[in-house]
């Protein structure tokens, strides 16, 4: 069982003026039954915009979302969508934020499950 968890925010390789601040919450509990993580990732194929999804296993439903771009951009691609599916699914979204940037990276869509 996981006795810790982290967060990190980072600013755009070209700066921020303005305050900005990142909120984590985590809640621990004991692990429920039918408990798996499951990940999917997705190439970006070079494109500004990406999206990766995960499916809970049959007769498990989404109790957690999460989302990791790969490998980390240093502030030129972002997380900006998270959001659970149907009752057994997540979608995650990424968005290329540094205009002219090529190159791809991978989204990895990560949906914790129990019954």
């Amino acid at each position: 069982m996981a006795v810790g968890a982290f967060a990190i925010g980072e600013e755009v390789t070209s700066g921020f003026n303005g305050n900005w601040d990142m909120i984590a919450h985590v809640v621990c509990a004991d692990r429920p039954a039918g408990y798996a993580v499951v990940e999917h990732d997705a190439s970006s194929a070079g494109q500004d915009d990406s999206a990766a999804q995960a499916t809970c296993p049959s007769g498990t439903t989404v109790h957690g979302t999460g989302g990791l771009i790969i490998p980390q951009t240093a502030g030129d691609t972002h997380l900006y969508f998270f959001s659970s599916i149907e009752p057994n699914m997540t979608v995650v979204r990424a968005h290329r934020s540094t205009p002219g940037q090529s190159g791809t990276w991978t989204l990895r869509a990560q949906v914790t499950c129990a019954t």
